[in-house]
């Protein structure tokens, strides 16, 4: 079976645009996501990537490090802003991962 992919990135290594590929899904429902993609996208082996159906479409979307995270985050909350303290426990309650 023979599937369009389409990927529109905001973010990914500075990439912002339109790719478009065919790709053929073997017996096991297996899809190989082609190279020059990968590497615009910043996927590589081991890379955590989150699938979600949206509107028909699956969306492939990579999960970011911890490090990553912290990163793009950085100059976010200025130095003098009050940060509530809350407990872990909640952070992952609200977040939808207990």
């Amino acid at each position: 079976m023979a599937v369009r992919l389409k990927f529109i990135c905001f973010g990914c290594s500075g990439l912002v645009g339109f790719m478009d590929e065919k790709v053929m899904l073997d017996e096991k429902g297996r899809l190989l996501i082609p190279k020059s993609m990968r590497e615009k996208l910043g996927f590589h082996e081991g890379v955590k990537l989150k699938l979600t159906v949206e509107d028909g479409r699956i969306v492939i979307t990579k999960l970011l490090s911890p490090e990553e995270f912290i990163g793009d985050m950085e100059g976010f909350i200025g130095e003098d802003a009050v940060i509530p303290k809350i407990d872990p426990l909640r952070l992952k309650e609200i977040w939808g991962k207990t």
